[in-house]
């Protein structure tokens, strides 16, 4: 899975000239400053399914500036256990654009 989008996302280019045709944006960042679009329930589901995964985490976002439920959600020490405990979860149930999971470690 990708990095975790949580709070300011993409950072300011001092160059003007980045996006323009024929400069060279090897190894620069591209893209516009912008604070990440996720609602409260899309965060918790966004975790949650990053903890059952036992995908690797990483921070997308400007840690610095993180507000504070995202720090939350990043650190909390249950999610961070399960996600740390090498077992995948796996799809038991899906319709209607409903998915269940299972894990089997209780600690998830």
């Amino acid at each position: 899975m990708d990095m975790i989008p949580f709070g300011q996302l993409g950072l300011t280019n001092q160059n003007p000239d980045y996006l323009n045709a024929g400069y060279n944006t090897e190894g620069k960042e591209q893209g516009k400053e912008r604070m990440s679009a996720f609602s409260l329930n899309q965060k918790y589901t966004f975790i949650k399914l990053r903890a059952m995964s036992a995908s690797p985490l990483f921070m997308g976002g400007d840690l610095p500036t993180s507000d504070s439920l995202s720090f939350a959600l990043i650190t909390n020490k249950e999610m961070l256990a399960c996600n740390q405990n090498g077992v995948m979860g796996k799809l038991i149930s899906e319709k209607d654009s409903l998915e269940v999971w299972e894990k089997g470690n209780k600690k998830c």
